[in-house]
């Protein structure tokens, strides 16, 4: 009888275990499918907003993004539920704009497959955890799912619109607008939804005063000077003057790595678009494709540059630290050996000992070196 009552007991502390995994796995689907449909449903508004008049032409088309990015920071198990919840919100965005049910089905088609092409290929092909922290990872994101994902699916979108006469542009001419336009909305959403999410609330609650006061004084500088030149800066005025937010974007490049990057770029790539949509900036004095051809050119210019070097510096930072730890976990050792290390290098008489060797010198660290 007492084994059966521990066995019993054994199977309810089980049995709750699992109900508690089950509560809080469920708890965390609905908590990704409502940021999902409320940031998918957002996506939508905000590229309808940036929208160039009178010719439909979106520079930037967040929503694809959005579903990329919920797609990397997700296991594939959950996917469908991704693509599922993404579906309502994009009915709801779309039926606003009185486009036809088929079509916004198949463009829903278009942007899901985009979304999983890309996220799908770059998963596959770091196989771990995704970080812009590494160059490997920044040169594998710029492939997947800037050029491949967006390219891929654009042929789909293209014939979609073709085979529904939703518009009057070409097939080939619809592929370069959707392309371009997507590939600039990775490149500014994607990484800065991956980066908040991954690694930008935990620094924001440990970090001290010091680096509160930087990232406001670059953050608000750059947003200061982006709008002097994006959106008050003449059309015909010096085009060189486009490169006075650089030193701002360097500077969170430098000092907050690809969580300054992104947002930096984000910043910048908002109001230039935003400024265009609206008739201000050095954007503005061309036609609708024009102006989101110069925009988008100017922003993949601006943004793969310095999303590698956010990931240099990453790496360098990273490499430090790790060395850092080496040498005081040997450090340790060494003082806890029960022999003598002394050590020399080609152009210096020392370059380690341990602490046996001090006590046995009776000479001093700094005696030494």
């Amino acid at each position: 009888m007492k084994g059966t009552s521990v066995a019993f007991e054994a199977a309810n502390v089980r049995s709750a275990a699992q109900n508690t995994r089950s509560a809080v796995l469920d708890r965390r689907l609905l908590i990704l499918g409502l940021w999902v449909f409320a940031g998918y449903y957002l996506g939508c508004k905000v590229g309808f907003a940036l929208t160039f008049k009178p010719h439909p032409v979106s520079v930037l088309w967040p929503p694809n993004s959005v579903l990329v990015a919920a797609l990397l920071l997700t296991p594939p198990r959950s996917w469908w539920l991704v693509l599922l919840v993404a579906l309502p919100a994009h009915f709801a965005a779309q039926l606003q704009s009185h486009v036809p049910p088929l079509m916004i089905l198949c463009w829903f088609i278009s942007n899901s497959s985009e979304a999983v092409i890309g996220a799908g290929l770059m998963r596959y092909l770091v196989g771990g955890p995704i970080r812009f922290t590494t160059l490997r990872n920044v040169g594998l994101f710029c492939l997947c799912v800037v050029f491949i994902g967006p390219f891929l699916s654009s042929f789909l979108d293209a014939a979609f619109v073709v085979w529904n006469h939703w518009g009057q542009d070409g097939y080939w001419e619809l592929i370069r607008i959707r392309l371009s336009s997507n590939a600039v909305s990775a490149l500014i959403i994607v990484p800065l939804i991956v980066t908040w999410v991954t690694n930008g609330v935990q620094p924001l609650r440990t970090a001290s005063r010091s680096p509160y006061l930087e990232a406001c004084a670059v953050f608000l500088g750059l947003l200061a000077v982006s709008y002097a030149v994006l959106y008050e800066l003449r059309s015909g005025a010096d085009l060189a003057l486009l490169f006075l937010p650089l030193p701002f974007l360097l500077w969170a490049a430098v000092r907050f790595g690809a969580l300054g990057t992104s947002t930096a770029i984000s910043i910048v790539g908002f109001l230039a678009i935003w400024s265009a949509s609206h008739g201000h900036g050095p954007f503005s004095d061309e036609t609708a494709e024009q102006s989101a051809l110069s925009i988008e050119i100017f922003l993949i210019g601006l943004a793969i540059p310095l999303l590698f070097l956010s990931a240099v510096i990453e790496e360098r930072v990273t490499g430090e630290t790790e060395l850092r730890e080496s040498e005081s976990r040997f450090r340790i050792v060494a003082d806890a050996a029960p022999v003598l290390i002394w050590m020399a290098g080609v152009d210096k008489l020392c370059t380690f000992f341990n602490k046996p060797w001090l006590d046995f010198t009776g000479r001093s660290m700094k005696q030494e070196l």
